[in-house]
């Protein structure tokens, strides 16, 4: 979880909207900042997430196939088993998984304390093979009055919220204050005889005094253990990247002065290995896998001389030793970047951190690829707003569109949300945004004939729009998905000059003015035409109207969304009269300001939706 994603998704509430081919939202939340995805297979039969808490300090389970909280050890299928607590005054943002043959630990950052925390999730296995879960336990009490120790009765230690830390109860006229390290001053106060329960429900007890009052100041400690252990790790952590083979965990650093860096801990020991500084200046934001083994990609979002810059860090898997870093010059500061997994096209994809462009470039020279040819300028695509967030798909898409023999064509798939609440699909082999039906960017119906579309204000004219007989369509556009945008063209005639201004409600007047009897086309090459003079002379301001949808239909999901993650699920199909496996790239999204994490079938691109409270 970025910096800037962190700070905006905390600016207010969203919207539940948008028709999604399969959405689901999960209930349970306070502050879903970041997610680290499990994949079915030695512990759990489904794809599980875990979900840090911003405002609670805790990690929330997911069962992703189930659509619910997820159930370990409990005797009851309904019942989900507790989250793992770090600390209610803890803001847990960046999280990854550390997973081993036999266990699993759970790492995040806590953005208050500049640092990194790690808990037992999964602690080994029972005689039968099956996971033992982490749970929450007292390790003990200290006193420090001249009365006999007051007793804690019907103690509960409640796993799930209490978290290492030693409590303290301090006898403070006549009630006892209770104040934890990572939990926080209570709002509360315990009282000799009354039921209490701690304000984020870690402790539950009944305070007994044993016929003696406390002097003023006596201290009692209650010392609770989940395995948890804290590192400062030397600033702000931006993301963490829990390396493949479970060796390592990455962590981009900002620290509050001198370079930002990237950290190197030993996942098993919880022990800093290496270091590796960035330039001066540099501001280090996502770190994302890279399509080989033994490379990451790290975001800069510095404004470096007016550019931007990525950072590629490679290494022999295995050798650390061998890690690198290596910076290539980005367009623009960059938020986040991914790796296209296309074979056949190998393309990098960084987001502005501070524009609405997604820039491509080649993953291995640095090279800025081209989205539009048809300007002399290097194009980015554009989407609605700044980016939260991006990441690819492992396997290809679904698209709209079909080959000549009627099967739908398939593309590996990059997605970007951003900030107004929307989640687009990219062609990682192209760059160009994925249209949501075969007839890509398209002339408005309601524009419908040539009479409608012009309008003669002068003496009687007849020009007319050519239709192209094998389209049917009389306005052409590029075939890139993003350079036509929805907009009304108007063309007015211009009799001195002989020929038309051609403006475009967003696109503005453009330089190519439009002649009869040539093909025209915009300066971006958004959309074409022709217009053929007719028996009658064009006059002056005579023009002809009409609008241009771009075809593109993000999926909605709720304003504010955070960095997403994908993975890929096997399903049964079920549309024929036999059951077939199939995969699937799935995307889940974050929401931090209004507590919901929304999971998307990707693939359609709208067209139903299912929401889970």
């Amino acid at each position: 979880m970025s910096a800037v994603t962190s700070r905006l998704s905390l600016l207010g509430a969203a919207l539940l909207a948008g028709c999604l081919v399969d959405d689901r939202s999960f209930g349970g939340f306070d502050g879903p900042a970041d997610l680290a995805f499990l994949p079915p297979g030695e512990f759990f039969e489904v794809p599980v997430a875990v979900v840090t808490n911003f405002r609670s300090g805790r990690v929330a389970k997911i069962d992703l196939k189930r659509t619910s909280l997820l159930v370990e050890d409990s005797p009851a299928a309904w019942m989900p088993g507790p989250d793992l607590p770090f600390g209610a005054d803890r803001a847990l943002g960046a999280v990854a998984l550390a997973v081993f043959p036999d266990n699993i630990d759970v790492w995040a950052a806590d953005e208050i304390r500049d640092q990194l925390v790690r808990a037992p999730w999964i602690s080994g296995r029972d005689g039968d093979g099956k996971p033992v879960f982490s749970r929450s336990r007292l390790v003990g009490t200290g006193w420090t009055g001249t009365c006999p120790e007051p007793s804690l009765a019907g103690l509960r230690v409640r796993s799930g919220r209490a978290a290492t830390e030693t409590w303290t109860l301090t006898w403070h006229r006549d009630a006892w204050v209770l104040d934890g390290p990572t939990s926080g001053l209570q709002s509360i106060v315990a009282l000799p005889g009354v039921p209490v329960t701690t304000d984020r429900g870690e402790l539950a007890f009944t305070m007994a005094h044993h016929g003696c009052d406390p002097d003023e100041g006596d201290q009692l400690t209650v010392e609770i253990d989940n395995g948890l252990e804290v590192a400062d790790v030397g600033g702000y952590v931006t993301d963490l990247y829990a390396e493949p083979e479970g060796r390592w965990i990455f962590a981009s650093v900002l620290p509050d002065s001198g370079p930002g860096f990237i950290s190197v801990w030993d996942a098993l020991t919880f022990v800093e290995l290496d270091r590796l500084v960035l330039p001066a200046g540099a501001t280090p934001e996502r770190i994302s896998a890279g399509a080989t083994e033994g490379t990451v990609w790290v975001a800069d979002s510095a404004d470096v001389a007016g550019l931007g810059r990525i950072f590629r860090l490679d290494w022999v898997p295995g050798d650390l030793d061998t890690l690198a870093a290596t910076a290539l010059a980005a367009p623009e500061p960059v938020i986040d970047v991914a790796e296209g997994r296309d074979p056949d096209s190998p393309r990098l994809f960084v987001a502005s951190a501070f524009s609405r462009a997604i820039w491509s470039l080649d993953p291995v020279t640095g090279e800025v690829l081209d989205t539009n040819p048809t300007t002399p300028e290097v194009d980015p695509t554009y989407v609605a707003t700044i980016v939260s967030g991006l990441a690819a798909t492992e396997v290809p898409i679904v698209r709209s569109d079909f080959n000549e023999v009627g099967t739908p064509l398939e593309s590996h798939g990059v997605v970007a949300s951003v900030v107004s609440g929307l989640l687009y699909w990219l062609d990682a082999g192209t760059g160009c945004l994925e249209f949501n039906s075969p007839a890509g960017a398209y002339r408005d119906s309601s524009f419908n004939n040539s009479v409608s579309l012009f309008t003669d204000l002068g003496a009687q004219s007849d020009p007319a729009v050519v239709t192209d007989d094998s389209t049917g369509r009389f306005v052409a556009t590029h075939p890139c998905g993003g350079v036509a945008v929805t907009e009304t063209w108007t063309l007015r005639f211009d009799a001195e000059a002989q020929s038309y201004e051609v403006e475009g409600s967003r696109s503005g007047v453009q330089e190519a003015r439009l002649f009869e009897g040539v093909r025209y086309v915009s300066d971006t090459g958004a959309m074409s035409l022709m217009v053929m003079p007719g028996t009658r002379p064009t006059t002056d301001g005579d023009r002809f109207r009409f609008q241009v949808e771009d075809g593109i239909a993000p999926i909605a999901l709720q304003e504010l969304p955070g960095d997403p993650i994908v993975y890929t699920e096997q399903y049964d199909e079920r549309s024929g009269p036999y059951y077939k496996v199939k995969q699937r790239p799935i995307a889940l999204v974050p929401h931090e300001g209004n507590d919901t994490i929304m999971w998307i079938d990707i693939t359609g691109q709208g067209a139903g939706l299912r929401g889970y409270e």
